[in-house]
C-alpha cells in the first residue's frame, strides 16, 4: 500500500468511526494521530525521492565535467605532441643548416 493509499485508508477509518461513546472518541484519536504520522512518514519519503533526484543529478553533473575535462586535456595534449613534433622538426633543419654552413 503506497503512502497515499495508506492516509486514504486512514482517513477512511477515521471518518467511520463516529460512536458518541469515549471509546470511540480515544479511537477517533489514535487513528488521526496514525493518520497525522502516516502524512509525515510520506513527507519524508517524498523529501528522500527529491534528495535521490539530486544526488542523481550531482553525479550526472560530475560526470559531465570529468568527460568535458578529460576532452579538453586530450585536445591539449594532442597539441603538445604537434608541437613537439614542429620543434623536433625545426630542430633537425637547424642542424642541417649549421652543417651545411660549417662546410662552406
Amino acid at each position: 500500500m503506497s503512502g497515499y493509499q495508506s492516509t486514504q485508508a486512514a482517513q477512511t477509518i477515521v471518518t467511520t468511526v463516529t460512536a458518541p461513546n469515549e471509546e470511540s472518541k480515544t479511537i477517533k484519536l489514535i487513528l488521526e494521530t496514525t493518520k497525522q504520522a502516516v502524512m509525515q512518514s510520506n513527507l519524508i519519503i517524498e523529501k528522500k525521492e527529491s534528495f535521490e533526484t539530486t544526488d542523481t543529478q550531482l553525479v550526472n553533473d560530475v560526470n559531465s565535467l570529468i568527460i568535458e575535462k578529460q576532452e579538453s586535456l586530450e585536445a591539449m595534449l594532442t597539441q603538445l605532441i604537434n608541437n613537439v613534433k614542429t620543434l623536433q622538426s625545426l630542430y633537425k633543419d637547424f642542424r642541417s643548416n649549421i652543417k651545411d654552413q660549417d662546410q662552406k
